[in-house]
């Protein structure tokens, strides 16, 4: 059953605001998204990507775009907040085109360390998102072609990544002690955080390939570790 309003719906009138043509507000095809402004700053600066303005959204904000060449193809870079239902705006994107989708992001640790990178392969998802996309209890998936050229990726540059599963929640601070462990434990989790399970759901429900790589800035099992400026995590 179609929805009221759809992604497209939105995307066209937003443009039509801007007197811009659906044609012209092309992203390509490749998608890279991150809700860590940091993390964004150096995405941008290290690929040269310059303001896409004629986005629907301000490129110098949030959900705004900014583009680069990368070997001969266009890819988007895009800044959003923190959170599930901010993907959203991916699913945008997705309307006009996109069909590949890169999320890096922070996370807290289950048993591994601080500075330590993961690559989901699943995620669990508790976020309240996901369960729109696709079965409550079902974990969404990563694409296993992205995910094997993100692992790929991370060996080549001198980081042995945990290939796991991420615990993806809306609730930070309900993270019981108990849970941890199970996930960990029981559901080969090595990271938890806010939005990876809501990118892998909303990839699979629009048959689009998707993967994340999340760094641990903090650890929550089997001990607790604040380590968000943490000189071991700074020099990330």
């Amino acid at each position: 059953m179609d929805p009221v309003v759809s992604p497209r719906d939105w995307v066209e009138y937003a443009a039509s605001r801007k007197n811009l043509s659906i044609d012209s507000i092309s992203l390509g095809e490749v998608l890279v998204v991150t809700p860590i402004g940091s993390i964004y700053q150096k995405l941008i600066e290290f690929f040269k990507a310059y303001p896409w303005k004629n986005w629907i959204y301000d490129p110098e904000k949030h959900w705004g775009v900014k583009v680069a060449d990368i070997l001969g193809k266009k890819v988007s870079f895009m800044y959003i907040g923190v959170g599930a239902p901010q993907v959203v705006i991916i699913e945008e994107a997705v309307s006009i085109g996109v069909n590949k989708v890169v999320f890096t992001g922070l996370a807290g640790g289950l048993g591994v360390e601080i500075r330590d990178y993961v690559v989901p392969y699943e995620a669990i998802c508790e976020d309240g998102y996901s369960q729109h996309y696709i079965p409550l209890g079902i974990p969404a998936e990563s694409s296993p072609r992205l995910l094997k050229l993100m692992v790929k990726s991370c060996e080549e540059t001198g980081h042995k990544p945990h290939i796991a599963r991420v615990w993806t929640t809306s609730a930070p601070y309900r993270e019981h002690y108990w849970k941890a462990e199970e996930y960990y434990t029981k559901w080969n989790c090595r990271a938890v955080e806010m939005e990876t399970g809501a990118v892998y759901a909303l990839a699979q429900y629009y048959n689009i390939e998707a993967t994340a790589l999340l760094i641990i800035s903090d650890k929550i099992y089997p001990e607790k570790q604040l380590g968000f400026h943490h000189e071991k995590y700074q020099k990330q």
